[in-house]
């Protein structure tokens, strides 16, 4: 259910980037994103990066698409409890709601660093030259919202599973500092060389995920 809540969410946040090139895009982009809430509760942290990307476009059509997102999701909400009367909430959110356990979320934080630590440095290198440029784009908000996940990871039920929405995104923005590296380097540089250092860190990290096993699964 993670993976297919993280595949909703990264289709919905691929068709939103869309606008303003395509203004029909919000709907299905907002639909395939309202469906990711409705598949995983916790997508709804990961939803606000559609809405960074929207605002920096066009604030009116912003406040319009959350309201129009917000009342969406509590009409399907209503729905769905008048539906099972009054089941669905308890089973989804109360049922949900368990005690918390701070060290486990040490514990998931740590096996995230152990394991993805140089795919996290690339990511945070990304974020914060875009925080100093004062251009967060939809990607870097995306990898700050999933920080939400592994903090909820210390709930009892959860695991480290809670930690993919994290390493796809630190991925996704490593790679964008990879390409920033990239272009910024000086013509004269020898390319060859410059590829081979970025896809040995690449293989060093395959290395550590391969050779630092986690915990046995569940």
């Amino acid at each position: 259910v993670d993976s297919l809540m993280l595949f909703l969410v990264f289709a919905g946040l691929l068709v939103v980037r869309q606008y303003p090139r395509s203004r029909g895009a919000l709907v299905p982009g907002l639909f395939l994103l309202l469906l990711a809430c409705y598949t995983k509760q916790q997508a709804v942290f990961l939803v606000p990066a559609a809405f960074v990307h929207i605002w920096q476009n066009n604030r009116r059509t912003a406040l319009i698409s959350l309201a129009s997102f917000a009342a969406a999701g509590l009409a399907v909400l209503v729905a769905l409890q008048l539906w099972s009367g009054g089941n669905f909430w308890r089973n989804a959110v109360t049922a949900q709601a368990t005690k918390f356990r701070f060290g486990l979320v040490l514990t998931n934080a740590r096996d995230f660093l152990t394991l993805h630590g140089l795919l996290l440095a690339g990511a945070i290198v990304w974020i914060v030259h875009q925080i100093s440029q004062r251009c967060l784009t939809m990607w870097s908000a995306f990898a700050l919202t999933t920080v939400a996940f592994i903090v909820l990871a210390g709930k009892n039920g959860a695991a480290f599973h809670y930690c993919l929405p994290s390493i796809v995104t630190v991925t996704v923005c490593a790679v964008l500092a990879i390409d920033l590296l990239w272009r910024s380097l000086p013509s004269d540089w020898p390319a060859a060389g410059a590829a081979q250092v970025v896809i040995l860190v690449l293989i060093l990290q395959g290395v550590i995920f391969c050779f630092q096993p986690i915990r046995e699964p569940t």
